[in-house]
């Protein structure tokens, strides 16, 4: 790994401590990294970026942290987001990330995701891995006009598919790794 090496970005949609997206997206950020790549995680809380609305802008200013977040999309080669699946949709802490993010800003130039890659992770205890998330988040990250990996993976039954902090199950982390493998080939 050198300087030059892609930087990959990770943005996780759950600010639950124990998270199992989180714990997915350390082990998709471990690999990318094990292959030669840069990673940087975004630490997102409940608060970092309240819900978007210019109106809190012109009154309270942009959030504290927004200039130096942004800066890191901006110089980012790739992403790699996890999220939970709330109601068929993306986490609110995803979206209001993706929009004060994206808006311009004079302190923190550039684009922050045209044309970047992105894979995709969704995670959930239940059956199905929080599919119906990664569907509308692919659509909303097209709009953005990044490019989707075309490898991205609904981890489903977490419960029972992790222990420790790691993931137990040999498919599933073969399925994590692909996608940061393929996200990986996309950012060089």
């Amino acid at each position: 790994m050198t300087k030059n090496s892609p930087l990959i970005v990770g943005v996780c949609g759950s600010a639950r401590v124990g998270s199992f997206n989180q714990l997915v997206l350390d082990h998709a950020l471990a690999h990318v990294q094990s292959l030669g790549a840069r990673t940087q995680m975004i630490e997102m809380r409940g608060d970092t970026f309240p819900n978007y609305c210019e109106d809190l802008e012109t009154r309270d200013g942009r959030p504290a942290r927004l200039d130096e977040i942004r800066r890191l999309c901006v110089e980012a080669d790739g992403f790699i987001m996890a999220s939970p699946e709330y109601n068929g949709g993306p986490t609110g802490i995803l979206k209001n990330f993706l929009d004060w993010v994206s808006c311009p800003s004079d302190a923190a130039p550039g684009i922050p995701f045209r044309e970047k890659p992105v894979g995709l992770l969704s995670v959930s205890p239940g059956r199905l891995g929080g599919i119906k998330g990664i569907q509308c988040l692919r659509m909303i990250l097209s709009h953005l006009g990044m490019h989707i990996s075309g490898k991205e993976f609904a981890f489903a039954m977490a419960k029972a598919n992790t222990k420790g902090g790691k993931i137990t199950d040999d498919f599933m982390a073969k399925e994590v790794d692909a996608v940061a493998a393929r996200l990986l080939e996309l950012a060089q």
